[in-house]
């Protein structure tokens, strides 16, 4: 569509010059018919883009914004099972405390290095969630037509709000759940 509009203006620009000069008549009707084919080309080009864009914009919110969804809850639900297996954890560590006997020190090492693997490892997965909740929402935001505000309130600029624009659902959630997660 843009290569369109690009020979359109083009040949707008030969067709206002011809027409001055005043060239002959079937140059100047030959460069109008090409300008009209040129314009329904485009036109027709710009009704496909916003068939697509429709259709994604209508795929986003009926397929990814119910599994992100479900995403969400699922994550919630881990999470509150690993805080209550943490409660749990800390529970045991306290009665073994009490318990009377000495400890093996190699027993005590390898949990040492079980806990070190496991804190490595949760850490590269919290990372990766963090990453996707950010590269899902910079994808959502690159369909946003977003002009930063230039008046500042009194605390500042004002801070960017995918709701503030009107925006679906999903742009606001993907949004405050990655600046939650920074």
């Amino acid at each position: 569509e843009e290569k369109l509009r690009v020979v359109h203006q083009r040949k707008s620009k030969k067709f206002v010059s011809l027409d001055r000069k005043g060239a002959e008549a079937q140059r100047v009707d030959n460069t109008r018919t090409l300008l009209r084919s040129l314009s329904t080309k485009i036109d027709m080009a710009i009704q496909v883009v916003d068939r697509i864009s429709r259709k994604i914009n209508g795929l986003r919110d009926t397929e990814l914004c119910p599994q992100l969804y479900d995403f969400i809850h699922g994550l919630t639900r881990m999470w509150k099972s690993m805080f209550e297996s943490h409660r749990a954890q800390g529970e045991a560590i306290q009665v073994a405390k009490e318990l009377d006997g000495t400890p093996r020190l190699d027993v005590i090492y390898q949990l040492e290095n079980d806990l070190i693997d496991w804190a490595t490892s949760f850490t590269h997965w919290f990372t990766a969630q963090r990453r996707y909740v950010q590269a899902l929402n910079n994808w959502l935001l690159k369909c946003l037509l977003y002009i930063p505000e230039e008046e500042d309130t009194p605390d500042g600029p004002a801070p960017f709000s995918p709701g503030r624009l009107g925006a679906p659902p999903i742009f606001v959630i993907c949004h405050q759940w990655s600046q939650s997660l920074d």
